[in-house]
């Protein structure tokens, strides 16, 4: 036997213990890879799992942004109407015939249950409350003032009553929004 014949002996002897090794290590080698396999699919699925979870949950959280921005525009659209039909009112108030606005008045001052003392009157009602009318509701002097437009205030002595228009009409407002809101928006509560 030559050195080429020792050679392939050599060669042989080494095929044959690579194909052993192989065959041994071939279960182990698809049992690893089928592991793997296992794990990275198990991974696949968490991330998918997570990914599924993360975007329901940033889904929630835009939907329930845009609830509460819609919430609020309908608030302000709510508060707007209130303060419209509010406006009207006074509109409303202020338009009525004089001699009713006058009568009004009238039961306003009576109801202070004063008689003497002063009447700053508004501005704009300078013509509508006049000399003959703070005469006809007691011992008056009569000023009229440019700090305010509608209504008077009554002076006497250390009491001062407010009835200007502005600071009625607002209390009113104060009072009454909630029911007027509630009269107005029933259907929705329901």
């Amino acid at each position: 036997m030559g050195i080429d014949g020792i050679i392939n002996k050599i060669s042989a002897d080494a095929d044959e213990q690579i194909a052993k090794l192989e065959e041994q290590n071939s279960d182990a080698i698809a049992e690893i890879e089928d592991e793997a396999d296992a794990k990275i699919a198990e991974i696949e699925a968490d991330a998918k799992s997570r990914a599924e979870a993360e975007r329901k949950r940033s889904f929630e959280q835009t939907l329930s942004r845009e609830e509460a921005k819609l919430r609020v525009e309908l608030l302000e659209v709510k508060r707007e109407v209130v303060r419209e039909i509010f406006g009207r009112a006074r509109e409303k108030i202020l338009a009525l015939p004089k001699d009713d606005l006058r009568a009004r008045y009238r039961e306003l001052i009576k109801s202070f249950d004063e008689s003497v003392g002063k009447i700053v009157v508004g501005h704009k009602d300078a013509e509508l409350l006049d000399e003959n009318f703070v005469e006809s509701a007691g011992s008056f002097e009569r000023e009229v003032s440019e700090n305010f437009e509608h209504g008077l205030i009554l002076i006497a002595g250390k009491i001062q009553y407010d009835a200007r228009f502005d600071e009625l009409f607002r209390e009113i407002v104060e009072h009454k929004t909630d029911e007027v809101a509630q009269i107005l928006f029933a259907e929705e509560a329901e």
